[in-house]
């Protein structure tokens, strides 16, 4: 029993002796980087023409304030009236017949354009338990609705 403590004592100093002659390697590279940065500080003018020189746009806070504040006119300006018309394009009337099953609906939805998955949105109804809820009838659905909005219109 003795030998067997006196070599795990061993082992233990040992791997002691080990990390801190690591750390003590790792603490002074960290020093010498440290002291490479204090001396070659990194500033304004070298960082902008860097990033300009890497195919980046550097802009001053009062500029980029001004572009936002010009974009966020342009939006503005828009007329509400010819996203209507657009939302109404993209009005589909789904009809839901006795028998139809979730595959059957789900290629109407996406040979319509409504969706971009069938199979993706054949589970959305089954794992979040919209597929026993399904009712029958036409419901009118729009191309930019979510899966959940699709589930929640065709389950009331």
């Amino acid at each position: 029993m003795k030998i067997v403590l006196r070599s795990f004592s061993i082992g233990l100093l040992t791997a002691t002796i080990l990390f801190g002659f690591t750390y003590y390697i790792e603490e002074t590279e960290r020093k010498k980087e440290s002291s490479v940065e204090e001396e070659n500080p990194l500033s304004i003018e070298t960082a902008s023409t860097f990033l300009q020189q890497e195919g980046f746009v550097v802009l001053t806070q009062d500029e980029w304030l001004s572009a936002t504040e010009e974009n966020e006119e342009q939006i503005v300006q828009e007329e509400p009236e010819e996203e209507l018309s657009q939302e109404e394009e993209e009005a589909y009337i789904l009809l839901i017949e006795p028998g139809m099953v979730i595959h059957e609906i789900s290629t109407a939805l996406y040979e319509n354009g409504l969706i971009d998955d069938q199979v993706a949105f054949g589970k959305f109804l089954e794992t979040n338990e919209y597929s026993t809820k399904i009712q029958i009838g036409e419901f009118e659905l729009r191309k930019n609705m979510t899966h959940e909005e699709i589930a929640e219109v065709i389950t009331k």
